[in-house]
């Protein structure tokens, strides 16, 4: 991926972030509107049952009939809020990592993965998307920066130097591990202490190395 390519997918995912917030501010909008609908219903319910300690007659059912059909509406607008909040929430995730992707040149071999593992681990607070406690655009950021990134990072990347490219048949992550399918045998012991390991970064390379060496069934057993 050349420069120019790169600041026009930065560019892209900036604008999808936009619409993103866009999306927010119209969710919040329809959450304050079920709430207004909740508090009509109650008023309804209220005057109806004043109404009733007045007169006798039909008053009881019709208080029945305008509350049930006001928290059907209720719940109607409460699981399409819930609903459109859990889809942008989800955009909003994917937005973000798929822009610091595109910042950092993420290998496409382990972007689907690398998304799983980041977006299993995204809270709210407050709205905003987290992981342990930190914005996700920040947590990111410093994620691609460490070294645990650098199995996912394209080598032109990692060095600094020559044309954005890859090896058609040896990944990032191969050549900062060495591994290889002729040497994966003799340095299982080691791919396994990597499999085995408490980093989840660690056992996240384990899985590229499996793949990428021709032993994908080995990924069954690394824990997530």
């Amino acid at each position: 991926m050349t420069l120019e390519e790169l600041q026009a997918r930065i560019e892209e995912l900036e604008a999808e972030n936009q619409r993103v917030v866009a999306k927010n501010s119209e969710l919040l909008g329809k959450n304050k509107k079920a709430k207004e609908d909740a508090e009509t219903a109650r008023t309804l319910a209220e005057e109806a049952a004043e109404e009733r300690d007045r007169k006798a007659g039909d008053i009881a059912a019709l208080e029945k009939r305008l509350t049930e059909k006001f928290e059907q509406t209720i719940n109607t607008l409460t699981g399409e809020r819930d609903a459109a909040i859990k889809q942008h929430q989800t955009s909003q995730v994917k937005a973000a990592i798929q822009s610091a992707f595109a910042q950092h040149n993420v290998l496409n071999d382990a972007r689907e993965m690398v998304e799983g593992f980041f977006t299993s681990r995204v809270s709210f607070e407050d709205g905003e998307a987290k992981i342990d406690g930190e914005a996700l655009g920040d947590h990111l950021t410093n994620y691609f920066k460490s070294d645990k990134a650098k199995p996912f990072i394209s080598a032109s990347v990692n060095s600094g130097v020559g044309p954005k490219q890859s090896s058609p048949s040896t990944s990032s992550a191969q050549q900062a591990s060495g591994f290889t399918k002729e040497n994966f045998l003799a340095r299982s012991g080691e791919w396994g202490a990597m499999a085995s390991s408490t980093d989840p970064a660690l056992r996240a390379q384990a899985r590229i190395i499996a793949t990428q060496v021709g032993r994908p069934e080995l990924t069954k057993n690394i824990t997530d």
